[in-house]
């Protein structure tokens, strides 16, 4: 197990470099290969069974809420674009086994080391290429977004690479007894993450941080980690590119029309919304955007995590995301590094689709459940 479990870890660092489309919008990555293997393995030694999770029931109302909002609109799709919206759902799924996987006392991998490894390896491999391959306009023809003087690593977008990173500098407070080496992983991850030039997740470290110092008490570490950050944003350069200013305005209004365009759809469908991961087609038939974007990276989401919740499963659907938050929340309960990590996610999600991004579900899923581990260990 140890060795499909670090490569698994270790497939995240790259990214969007380890996919292959294997239909227009629908994306393999080398980590769900490798996970479908590890929990083939888990599955075939038994090392799963018996275990008994707290989010149980709200994870599963959630996957048959969003079932059943594709199973109501398959007459608007038709079979083969209900399928094709079904496969996130279905990866959905396989990534919450991570965290069941996770969470059974009969396996003790390190997977906080190793997933904490990774972000420090991401972090590396993104100064590299900041340093030598800053534009992605280049590759706006494969559908990525033209960002340039900004970090993105393998992930090819500053928002969600900042993310990843602002969760990896989070997980290093766990480890703070290992100072000499952490300090320089978590100077590593904290540079790379200021160079992402993200608002969103720039937002997302302070709301880390300020939950930080409310549940351990440590305000003084927090109030010098925030003003270290405000320093070093004051003297980040710019370049005299628009694009790297915090408080430019073109990405807020394309951002608000994308925020109204989902509130529409959900105004049009309320209670089970027009079907999980369903908006690509959506879009495409109201001729929000044209078909050629059907390939798009953007094309199939909005930049909230639950006004999209609100358009593809409606209120239930959102209801029932909501009690898997409040469930993780209930369960961490003293977990500082769950709880920070869950802060910073939840506010970046309000700007882009954090939730459901691939690499970011997975490490809520690895918290959560080595958290859940951690807290049935001392119960027993």
């Amino acid at each position: 197990m140890n060795v499909l479990a670090i490569a698994f870890l270790l497939s995240l660092v790259g990214g969007q470099l380890l996919g292959w489309t294997i239909w227009p919008g629908v994306v393999v990555y080398a980590h769900d290969i490798l996970l479908v293997l590890l929990l083939v393995w888990a599955y075939a030694t038994q090392i799963m069974d018996g275990t008994r999770v707290r989010l149980l029931h709200s994870l599963y109302a959630f996957f048959f809420v969003g079932l059943a909002s594709l199973v109501l609109h398959i007459s608007l799709f038709g079979g083969t674009l209900t399928f094709l919206s079904s496969l996130y759902l279905l990866r959905w799924f396989i990534y919450v086994e991570v965290y069941v996987l996770v969470a059974s006392k009969k396996q003790k991998f390190p997977w906080a080391e190793w997933l904490y490894a990774s972000s420090v390896l991401f972090a590396a491999v993104g100064l590299v290429q900041y340093l030598l391959y800053p534009d992605l306009r280049n590759l706006t023809y494969l559908g990525w977004d033209p960002h340039y003087y900004r970090l993105f690593s393998t992930l090819l977008d500053p928002n969600f690479a900042g993310i990843i990173l602002v969760l990896g500098f989070f997980l290093g407070f766990g480890f703070i007894k290992r100072r000499p080496l952490l300090i320089v992983s978590e100077l590593l991850l904290f540079a790379a993450f200021l160079l992402t030039y993200s608002r969103s997740s720039y937002l997302a470290f302070i709301a880390g941080i300020v939950t930080y110092a409310c549940i351990t008490k440590q305000r003084q570490l927090a109030l010098g980690l925030l003003l270290l950050f405000f320093g070093a944003i004051a003297v980040l350069p710019l370049r005299d590119v628009d694009i790297l200013r915090v408080n430019r305005l073109d990405s807020a209004v394309a951002r608000l029309g994308n925020w109204e365009r989902g509130m529409d759809l959900f105004g049009e469908s309320p209670l089970i919304g027009w079907g999980f991961n369903t908006l690509r087609f959506v879009q495409t038939q109201r001729h929000w955007v044209d078909d050629t974007q059907i390939v798009s990276r953007a094309g199939g989401g909005l930049d909230n995590s639950f006004i999209f919740l609100l358009a593809t499963t409606g209120v239930v659907g959102l209801a029932s995301y909501l009690w898997i938050l409040n469930s993780i929340i209930l369960s961490a309960r003293r977990n500082a590094v769950l709880l920070v990590s869950l802060a910073a996610i939840i506010v970046h999600a309000f700007f882009v689709n954090s939730l459901f991004y691939p690499w970011v579900m997975i490490w809520l899923w690895i918290l959560a459940g080595a958290a859940e581990r951690v807290q049935a260990s001392g119960d027993t």
